[in-house]
């Protein structure tokens, strides 16, 4: 495929995935000035493409570059516009990073052990040799640690910085987020950010990189090392973040209606988990929203609307309502079949229980609990009557 064609197919694509969002980018322009594509949507749309991106990212990106800045609709590019790319196309371990991965894109799951300062680095020079006086104007690939006149070809080219133009850079040391307990050696890679990508990241922060890996040579140890040049990230640490104190606040919403839930008869107001809540700095909505995970997953139920139990809490809520329910039916039976002085027969009250849904032998026990307690009393063997409490039982 040919490089108007890939450059047709970027604009179709990002036409039929991310139009709303090139159209935010140019809104905002210069304020904006990348569009991050996930390589699996690039995969979904054109497998082609996506490969050729991974085999030959130096030939491709510019060309997706190319292909967003047309979409501007004739907008002054005043700053560059940068085609960037996320996504797990391959997620290599640092310590597997080789030769055979010179120049490859590749993602790379990361913590941030160290961050540097930024520095200005051009992307344009203007300069005029001292030497012969010829005016040079140098792009960002011809350009070196000390540019040579492109006439005489001495270094003599004085630098005009203000005519000249600069973007930041930004060094990142990082390593695996998980150590192999059988290597103790902690592998590191450096890594390269640039203009709207510096900044991004904290030291400690978990990061997926998407980059080129490059062979560079470092002067202050004098040997070749590996380097990843970044195209796009993906900041994981404020989910992971999120996450952590989500599970913080509902560990703590549990105990909460663990410690409490005994003092009440029907289950914990939930306003007063959300007050308890507050007190410890937890914001409202993010104790609701605890509550309702854990509603969820079921660690904690509603036996009534607003109020939450445990569910081995909830449990003995509905007996006891159960049972309420069972000896408030039992003494409206014994009421009922009293219609003389002589009481309700027993046998007559465990035929009518029975009609109602209620075991004999749970009957039994309410009458004898019921006995117990002084609600009902047996003037007779066989016999009940409920205790009207101006009577005394008889004897």
């Amino acid at each position: 495929m040919d490089k108007d064609k890939i450059e047709d197919r970027f604009a179709k694509f990002y036409d039929a995935y991310y139009k709303v969002k090139t159209e935010e980018l140019f809104k905002n322009y210069p304020g904006e000035r990348s569009l991050t594509a996930d390589l699996e949507a690039l995969a979904s749309f054109e497998p082609y493409l996506a490969s050729e991106l991974t085999q030959n990212p130096d030939d491709i990106i510019p060309i997706a570059t190319a292909s967003l800045s047309k979409l501007s609709k004739g907008l002054k590019i005043i700053e560059p516009i940068h085609a960037r790319f996320i996504g797990k196309n391959s997620n290599i371990p640092i310590q597997d990073i080789g030769t055979q991965l010179q120049d490859k894109l590749l993602t790379i799951d990361s913590i941030v052990a160290r961050k540097f300062e930024m520095i200005p680095i051009p992307i344009y020079i203007k300069a005029k040799c001292a030497f012969c006086g010829t005016d040079a104007e140098l792009k960002r690939e011809d350009t070196g640690e000390q540019p040579a006149c492109p006439r005489c070809k001495r270094k003599s080219l004085k630098i005009d910085v203000k005519a000249s133009k600069f973007i930041n850079r930004q060094r990142l040391s990082i390593k695996s987020p998980v150590q192999d307990k059988s290597d103790p050696y902690t592998y590191h890679l450096d890594v390269w950010l640039e203009d709207d990508l510096v900044d991004k990241v904290k030291s400690k922060d978990r990061v997926e990189f998407t980059g080129i890996i490059r062979i560079e040579y470092n002067p202050k140890e004098e040997r070749y090392g590996f380097a990843l040049h970044v195209i796009g990230l993906k900041n994981l640490q404020p989910e992971i973040d999120r996450k952590a104190a989500l599970e913080h606040n509902m560990a703590k919403v549990f105990e909460l209606v663990r410690a409490s839930q005994y003092q009440f008869l029907e289950g914990v107001p939930e306003e007063r988990i959300v007050a308890e809540s507050e007190r410890f700095g937890t914001a409202k909505a993010a104790t609701l929203e605890c509550i309702e995970d854990h509603k969820k997953n079921g660690s904690l139920v509603s036996p009534e609307p607003g109020l939450l139990a445990t569910p081995e809490y909830a449990e003995i809520i509905r007996r006891n309502k159960e049972l309420e329910k069972d000896t408030n039916s039992i003494k409206n039976i014994i009421t009922k079949l009293t219609e003389t002085d002589s009481g309700a027969k027993i046998t007559d009250v465990l035929d009518q229980a029975e009609k109602q849904g209620i075991s004999r032998d749970k009957t039994t026990r309410v009458i004898n609990t019921l006995e117990r307690m002084g609600d009902i009393y047996s003037p007779k063997p066989g016999i009940l009557k409920i205790v009207r409490r101006e009577e005394e039982p008889t004897a």
